[in-house]
């Protein structure tokens, strides 16, 4: 069994323990010039490379083969999560569709590799910081922490500084005196502009 063949027999029955669909379960091992891609091994580098109207448009190398199925697994699951974002998208939204695509392709690759989700996670953080409360996280913690201030300054300029502690314990924010007080020093702000 050659390189390919194993590789493609294992990305084979992840889309299976997935439930992906026949038509998303393409291991290509030559270019249709479609805009699809197709996975090449020359004994020593794996490439997945994308090819249209026949030319090669992009092209990843590695030596891992596990790094490939990453690249593979990676782009079905995303498939996949496109798919459920666009059939559970409510009459009229006009949000960022990205959140529900994001966590979706997250939990699928989850499914069948932690290291894979958290890495997808990582790049997804680059793309779509913490804006809303929602579960993704970011390496700049004050910016987490001054969104989440903006947040809660309605409530405290309507005078509930008491709930302030119980709401930062709700957002997951461990320094509620930091919060506090700078919530007391926005709202000081706020009242002199």
């Amino acid at each position: 069994m050659s390189e390919l063949d194993k590789i493609a027999k294992r990305y084979y029955e992840i889309a299976e323990a997935l439930n992906a669909t026949k038509q998303s379960r393409q291991f290509r091992i030559a270019p249709s010039y479609d805009g699809s891609r197709h996975s090449e091994y020359d004994g020593l580098t794996f490439k997945l490379i994308t090819s249209e109207r026949g030319e090669f448009t992009d092209a990843q190398s590695t030596e891992n083969p596990n790094e490939l199925l990453f690249w593979l697994v990676r782009d079905l699951t995303a498939a996949m999560a496109l798919e459920y974002e666009l059939a559970n998208r409510p009459n009229g939204f006009d949000g960022d569709t990205r959140r529900t695509w994001f966590a979706k392709h997250v939990e699928l690759l989850r499914q069948i590799d932690n290291t894979w989700a958290e890495r997808q996670q990582a790049e997804y953080n680059k793309i779509l910081p913490d804006t809303e409360g929602e579960a993704w996280q970011t390496d700049a913690h004050d910016t987490r922490l001054a969104f989440v201030y903006f947040e809660a300054m309605i409530g405290l300029q309507a005078g509930l500084d008491e709930t302030v502690a119980a709401w930062w314990k709700a957002k997951g924010i461990d320094d509620e005196l930091k919060c506090i007080s700078f919530f007391k020093q926005f709202r000081q702000w706020a009242q002199e502009g």
